[in-house]
């Protein structure tokens, strides 16, 4: 759509007009690229999108599992790869994940455990120096991005009341990472710690 709302270009995320109920676009995202990546459902099949936006033209599908839930996030994380967090498995072994994905092809490159309860919310994002930041219900993380297997601080908030926090947002202007959960009460809360470890 251009400024006057006029439509320039326009691609269906469904391969078979059979289905027209079973396939929706769900999270969309530009990349540093240029390039927009999606995740969608197509005819009841998880898939990621690589759509060049000057045309509208598919670069690349693939399909991710039919055990893996729509990603709850999708975040650029440098010009060759992305982050999608999601949920798969069946009880009793759901898992909680958050996988990089290759820009180029949409193959996962790896995936890395973030927890075991899907009822849980969680969020996710990352700083200027692309380390990776999450939340697990009440508990805070920060992973190294070289190293995502290394948790450089958690934390855990219960004591403010936080709750269960869903979105993250980095503060490159004050090195600061916002949480906004759900609270313990069930109303609404923002809670503000310094990145470097944690603290608030």
């Amino acid at each position: 759509i251009d400024t006057l709302g006029n439509t320039v270009w326009s691609t269906s995320t469904n391969d078979n007009a059979m289905y027209d109920n079973q396939s929706y676009m769900d999270k969309i995202m530009l990349g540093q690229d240029g390039y927009i990546y999606s995740s969608c459902m197509n005819n009841t099949i998880n898939q990621l999108w690589k759509v060049d936006p000057s045309n509208g033209t598919i670069v690349w599908k693939q399909n991710y599992g039919l055990n893996y839930s729509l990603p709850q996030f999708i975040v650029d994380y440098d010009a060759n790869q992305f982050i999608i967090s999601y949920s798969t498995g069946s009880y009793p072994s759901y898992q909680i994940r958050y996988a990089f994905i290759s820009k180029s092809n949409g193959d996962t490159l790896s995936s890395y455990l973030i927890g075991d309860n899907p009822y849980s919310y969680y969020g996710i994002t990352i700083d200027p120096n692309r380390d990776i930041y999450y939340s697990k219900a009440d508990s805070l993380f920060k992973a190294s991005g070289a190293h995502p297997d290394s948790i450089i601080w958690s934390v855990q908030h219960t004591n403010v009341t936080l709750g269960e926090a869903k979105y993250i947002y980095f503060d490159s202007t004050t090195s600061a990472v916002y949480y906004f959960g759900n609270g313990n009460s069930g109303d609404g809360r923002i809670l503000k710690v310094n990145s470097s470890d944690g603290s608030f």
